[in-house]
């Protein structure tokens, strides 16, 4: 039985990690928390988190690699537009329904969410980027 749980960790995992199928996981997720209450955050928590930084960090692959190939990024203005049509993510938002935020300094990217909170400073969001040179 414990293999079995483990299996289906694993597979709500992977899912969540594909922006293409997240939306198909939201069911399975509002209803874990729904039934499982404060049980079930130990074992969701986690998923989202590792979800949103694998997805922050493909965002911060994405641009890093349009920087070094083409050596420029587009407009603050069209980063947003330019992210969605190139990086897979779909909506672009992280699991908690929180855009995406973007910082691109002289010497490097980064990309975060929010996180569980969506609240700024505050100690549960996920950081992720990478060096311009």
């Amino acid at each position: 039985m414990k293999k079995l749980v483990l299996l289906a960790l694993v597979a709500f995992a992977v899912a969540r990690a594909i922006p293409a199928t997240r939306p198909k996981t939201e069911p399975i997720v509002e209803w874990a928390r729904a039934k499982g209450g404060p049980y079930a955050r130990p074992v969701i928590d986690p998923v989202l988190r590792w979800s949103a930084n694998d997805e922050a960090r493909n965002i911060a692959h994405g641009l890093l690699r349009r920087d070094r190939v083409w050596g420029d990024l587009p407009h603050p203005s069209k980063l947003q537009q330019f992210i969605r049509r190139w990086s897979f993510c779909g909506d672009c938002q992280d699991p908690w329904g929180s855009p995406y935020g973007i910082l691109v300094r002289s010497d490097s990217i980064i990309v975060w969410s929010l996180g569980p909170d969506r609240t700024s400073d505050t100690g549960d969001e996920i950081r992720t980027g990478g060096s311009r040179n």
